[in-house]
């Protein structure tokens, strides 16, 4: 599954998403630099914290020499890249994590940029580079769960074992984190 940096450009009634390159490493590249920031003030081996948008429109800028201050840069997921017949794009908009002693799950809280699940879709690549989302389909959350081999004491800067990225087990401390603060249902 990969990730990329895309230019979105707000309009009245809608978003351009323009690609602008591949992003690689998000644990090492955004990751690493929050566990090492909360180690020191979290309890009990234990600690949940957030990425927000904002956050990570910074780490995109400062891990990418070529972007500059001003647009807003977006990290985006392809979730189908082998497909030649669907695009599955969604935003990432906020990280949420929860570090154990070893290893991290994480909840991401995305939007979707676009996602043709039944409907063919002619040059793919195209429709990939220059997206336009009516305003209304993107303030719908979706959510995915994944984790990370590293914690705040140890362990891999990887995705999970059993794919790229994968499925996490969530145990009752992380799951009512998640519920509380990723999944905020207000409506």
């Amino acid at each position: 599954m990969p990730f990329y940096v895309y230019e979105r450009i707000e309009r009245e009634n809608e978003y351009i998403f323009n690609k602008i390159s591949i992003f690689k490493a998000i644990p090492r590249r955004i990751i690493k630099p929050k566990l090492d920031e909360i180690k020191d003030i979290c309890v009990k081996d234990k600690c949940g914290w957030k990425l927000s948008s904002d956050d990570i429109t910074n780490s995109l800028i400062s891990n990418n020499s070529e972007l500059i201050k001003g647009p807003k840069y977006v990290l985006v997921i392809d979730l189908k890249p082998k497909n030649r017949e669907a695009v599955s794009l969604f935003q990432i908009e906020n990280i949420y994590g929860y570090s154990y002693k070893d290893w991290t799950p994480l909840c991401l809280e995305l939007r979707e940029v676009r996602d043709e699940r039944y409907v063919y879709v002619k040059d793919i690549e195209n429709q990939k580079n220059n997206v336009k989302v009516d305003k209304k389909t993107f303030q719908v959350k979706i959510y995915e769960f994944l984790y990370i081999q590293m914690g705040l004491e140890s362990g891999k800067l990887n995705w999970g074992m059993v794919g790229t990225v994968n499925a996490a087990l969530l145990w009752p401390d992380a799951m009512r984190y998640f519920i509380e603060k990723c999944i905020h249902f207000t409506e």
